[in-house]
């Protein structure tokens, strides 16, 4: 099966590799267990927040540029 949206292909692979991490690690700790939801989240909050940021900066250097 062929992935054609790349985020699509990057949550899965974050998936995959949360839910390995519980397999190997959490198994004897359940309460260490990642909530995969919360985990995902958590990332899209944090890049959506750097993507403002970002833009912010370079309409900023567009500002002071013209």
């Amino acid at each position: 099966m062929t992935i054609t949206n790349p985020r699509a292909a990057v949550f899965r692979e974050l998936q995959t590799l949360v839910s390995e991490y519980d397999d190997a690690v959490s198994i004897p700790h359940t309460d260490a267990r990642w909530n995969i939801d919360e985990a995902l989240s958590d990332l899209i909050i944090r890049l959506n927040c750097e993507t403002r940021r970002v833009r912010k900066l370079k309409a900023i250097e567009q500002a002071e540029a013209a």
